[in-house]
């Protein structure tokens, strides 16, 4: 649903839409303290609505004054996301060498 901003003469159609939008994101925000040793704790509806479990892992990216926390998936949760390419013919290094160097050659003779 998008949140439009209505002009001065034009009243909010949706006005409880907007409300109910506004309170969901203040109920999405929560407040935590940092303790002397610089570790935070996560909510426990954070933790259950990502699935993090004790011992999961997070990456932190800073963009410019905001730290952004996201999920890492173990190792073998990434299990068989390579099937689709299991029937392919595997190819030798030699081979995939040979071939990127004639691209490499027709590259620099075009130009």
């Amino acid at each position: 649903m998008a949140i439009t901003n209505p002009t001065p003469s034009q009243p909010l159609a949706n006005s409880r839409h907007v409300f109910y939008n506004i309170r969901q994101v203040v109920k999405s925000m929560t407040t935590i303290k940092i303790s002397e040793k610089g570790q935070i704790t996560l909510p426990a509806t954070v933790r259950r609505r990502l699935r993090l479990e004790p011992r999961s892992r997070v990456s932190v990216e800073v963009r410019d004054d905001q730290i952004i926390l996201r999920p890492v998936k173990p190792i073998r949760e990434l299990k068989g996301i390579f099937h689709a390419y299991a029937g392919r013919r595997a190819v030798s290094w030699e081979s995939e060498r040979r071939h990127m160097e004639k691209a490499v050659a027709e590259e620099v003779e075009s130009e």
